[in-house]
């Protein structure tokens, strides 16, 4: 039988099941079946959460309409359980739809050859969800249409496919403006696990885990557009596969006011943790060793008196979402 548990009755509005059905009300005893239908039937300040399972199939889930600000349009497992999107299509927010929040989700992009999750609506969150496509897709997550957005504390995994060279990345900020990238966890990325480019501007990269991806971080720009005022800070960033840990890419003019500083680094694959410094300014980094628990099993906790630990200010992987 369904049960939501008490935080469950307290949270969520709307409800869809794997085993439920679209011609009913969405409520807790009857819910919807697909969750493209639970999304339809939410407004402003209302929750749609997902029971536990795998809802497969039915191609992209699309929000076209959102929230307000303060009283957000939010997608949810049920507390306590896990729902897994592995739909076969992206997750995508629209152009106008704003206040959209995603969170407690395994959004699964292994069924699906294109971008896992596109954002182009404005003031959406990604809270405490583990993304990925199992290195058979691109980009896990794609922000364009020069919004703002909060991705915080979830786990980023296998993102990108080896096909396609570094065109791939865990997050590919395209066009976004005062974005907060803070306290996730990223591994097995083909490319970087945060491509700032062609147009990112104010966007803060903060107290994140970037570790065993092919590169770090790049702030970079196309022949007309460049990232400026930039802040990557107080992250750990170690075993780049293939280049730097943090560098630049300008192809025409030259981004302003990016700041690399107080993170821990430790590995670049090109013997240089740092690229020479062109649109950025690097400070008070350190190299170190994180001292992770187990990296091996992507277990990214460190140890008591590692210095990144004190660096950064807190354990990220903790306070990241584990996964199902």
């Amino acid at each position: 039988s369904l049960a939501a548990g008490p935080a469950g009755r307290g949270v969520c509005q709307r409800y869809a099941s794997t085993t439920g059905n679209d011609h009913g009300p969405g409520s807790l005893g009857r819910p919807f079946r697909t969750p493209q239908r639970l999304v339809a039937s939410l407004h402003a300040g209302r929750t749609g959460c997902l029971f536990g399972g795998v809802y497969s199939g039915g191609g992209r889930l699309t929000f076209t309409h959102g929230g307000a600000p303060g009283a957000p349009l939010t997608l949810r497992s049920v507390p306590g359980q896990s729902a897994r999107l592995a739909l076969g299509g992206i997750v995508r927010v629209a152009p106008g739809a704003t206040d959209i929040t995603l969170r407690d989700l395994d959004i699964d992009g292994t069924a699906n050859a294109d971008v896992t999750v596109w954002i182009q609506g404005d003031r959406t969150r990604l809270e405490h969800d583990l993304i990925g496509n199992g290195n058979a897709g691109m980009s896990c997550v794609i922000i364009g249409d020069g919004v703002s957005v909060t991705i915080a504390r979830n786990r980023f995994h296998q993102c990108g496919t080896p096909a396609h060279g570094n065109q791939d990345h865990a997050i590919y900020a395209a066009d976004t403006h005062d974005s907060h990238i803070t306290e996730n966890v990223f591994w097995g990325t083909t490319g970087w696990a945060v491509h700032l480019y062609p147009d990112a501007q104010r966007t803060l990269v903060m107290r994140n885990v970037i570790d065993d991806n092919g590169r770090g971080i790049v702030v970079g720009g196309d022949d007309s557009t460049a990232s400026s005022d930039n802040l990557i800070t107080q992250n750990v960033i170690s075993n780049a596969l293939d280049e730097y840990l943090v560098q630049s890419y300008w192809a025409g003019p030259v981004g302003t006011g990016n700041r690399v500083e107080h993170n821990c680094l430790y590995r670049g694959a090109l013997g240089t943790i740092i690229a020479p410094r062109l649109g950025f300014e690097a400070t008070g980094n350190v190299v170190a060793a994180p001292r992770y628990e187990d990296a091996a099993a992507h277990d990214y906790r460190m140890f008591p008196g590692s210095r990144c630990l004190s660096l950064v200010g807190g354990d990220i992987a903790t306070l990241a979402r584990s996964g199902p």
